[in-house]
């Protein structure tokens, strides 16, 4: 019961994938869910003094409904995120559909840059490219933070082939190449927490694993050791 917790020295609230749902969530009586009962969450942990950073995996916009309307419930979105002091937002499948354009120059805002859209992958996130210019950065250091902490966000081998089919404009470098790169500015920064969020859609066979229950399942499998190898390989950075 966290209700019961002594201080922390940082208090993460990490959310994802809400796919632009941010109506009542309907697991309560009466209906208080969504973003506005994440909103009250997070006030909550604040008139505790405690020190609340939030960070999002992505896959925030929806691809259902007319494409003017996704791009606008985006926008609210990431409004509401930074209204509970969200500092990063990986940048995943959803937004690359929305097409990514479209979404970053509904939210873009020199004077209020958080959450930071973020994805190591991204070509156009480089200095003096399209993207930084409409602030989406490989990684973000939360410096204001006590302790310092580094968030990256990360696509997975089959997810970024997926991409190259449906998003041909965008182009993605090596990540092994850009992941020590990233590591080196959290040391020299002093970073003390690293974040690592991780998209993947991994390719399942579809005659062993049909549609169903054991297909999400090995899905999920595959997400999980994937996201496990990438930790090590930050930690033996």
């Amino acid at each position: 019961d966290y209700t019961k917790w002594e201080k922390p020295l940082v208090a993460f609230v990490l959310s994802g994938q809400m796919h632009g749902n941010y109506d009542p969530c309907g697991c309560s009586v009466p209906q208080h869910g969504g973003l506005t009962r994440r909103y009250n969450f997070v006030q909550s942990l604040k008139a505790k003094n405690w020190n609340v950073v939030g960070i999002d995996l992505g896959e925030l916009a929806s691809l259902k409904g007319i494409r003017r309307q996704d791009v606008l419930k985006y926008g609210m979105s990431m409004k509401a995120l930074a209204a509970m002091n969200y500092r990063a937002i990986g940048l995943g499948l959803d937004e690359m559909l929305l097409p990514l354009d479209s979404a970053l120059a509904e939210i873009e805002n020199p004077k209020k840059p958080f959450p930071r859209p973020l994805n190591i992958s991204l070509a156009d996130a480089l200095p003096g490219k399209p993207y930084h210019q409409f602030n989406v950065r490989q990684y973000e250091i939360i410096s204001d933070a006590k302790p310092k902490i580094g968030v990256i966000s990360m696509m997975g081998p089959d997810l970024r082939d997926e991409l190259n089919q449906l998003a041909p404009q965008e182009k993605f470098l090596k990540n092994m190449e850009e992941l020590p790169k990233a590591l080196k500015a959290f040391a020299d920064a002093g970073v003390e927490i690293g974040v690592v969020l991780h998209h993947e859609y991994p390719n399942v066979d579809k005659a062993k694993f049909p549609v169903g229950f054991k297909r999400d399942a090995q899905i999920e499998k595959l997400r999980r050791e994937q996201a496990l190898q990438c930790a090590q390989l930050c930690a033996n950075e």
